[in-house]
């Protein structure tokens, strides 16, 4: 969010939102799926790229196919390595291995009588970087090297 935020102040992105209402899952799936592809016609005119949001919906492969089937914009974050690897350029997500660390220091505070209550809500330090180097070349975009070290196993081809 900081990224767009800085993009957005310097007047160099211009954020198009398109909201409609969470519904339960998954009974709900095949309406938002439905709002997703309303919201595809109407913006795709309008926009350079496609930015996946995260929550319950954009973790969903079948959100991000939707997309890549009624739009011919590239998708630049993705919110998960599915994203990655079916062409959004990058993506930041949580690491597992960084979660299961942080659930089992939690776990441990809880078993040793801390009060689950008053431990604080933090997220998580860990995170992955994805690159997918196949939609940077697509695009014209020089991944640095730095970028590529710190992606490490998750670069796509």
């Amino acid at each position: 969010m900081q990224l767009i935020k800085k993009a957005v102040d310097q007047k160099k992105v211009i954020i198009h939102e398109y909201i409609f209402p969470y519904r339960d899952m998954p009974a709900g799936l095949n309406s938002m799926l439905e709002d997703t592809a309303q919201g595809i016609r109407i913006l795709e005119h309008e926009i350079d790229f496609w930015w996946e949001f995260s929550g319950p919906l954009g973790e969903i492969p079948d959100f991000l196919d939707l997309i890549y089937s009624m739009s011919n914009k590239p998708v630049l974050f993705g919110n998960t390595l599915h994203s990655i690897k079916t062409g959004a350029l990058f993506g930041m997500m949580m690491s597992a291995d960084g979660s299961a660390k942080e659930a089992a220091k939690l776990s441990k505070k809880i078993l040793q009588g801390t009060d689950p209550g008053r431990i604080p809500v933090l997220p998580s330090p860990y995170f992955d970087l994805g690159i997918n180097l196949t939609t940077a070349i697509e695009l014209g975009i020089v991944i640095p090297l730095e970028m590529m070290e710190l992606a490490f196993n998750n670069i796509f081809r």
